[in-house]
């Protein structure tokens, strides 16, 4: 893991997006204090049986507008909050 400052992101922003890339993870500080993770995205794991009736069983509630427990609100609404 390394450590970079802000300043260094911005002058070696693709010399550091490849390091990561690599598997490289970074920790980004500013004056000193971390302020933000840059990892590596992580490959893709395999579905497990579990998993996949999970998703079934959520996108088979969503088709029915089964309610979910969050709040009802119109599309209007929802720029007026």
């Amino acid at each position: 893991m390394k450590t970079v400052p802000v300043s260094a992101i911005r002058r070696r922003l693709s010399q550091l997006l490849a390091d990561v890339a690599a598997g490289d993870a970074l920790l980004i500080t500013r004056r000193d204090k971390p302020v933000a993770w840059l990892l590596p995205i992580a490959k893709r794991q395999t579905s497990s049986p579990e998993r996949d009736k999970a998703i079934k069983r959520m996108l088979t509630a969503m088709s029915r507008d089964v309610p979910l427990g969050g709040l009802r609100f119109k599309r209007d609404e929802l720029y007026d909050r």
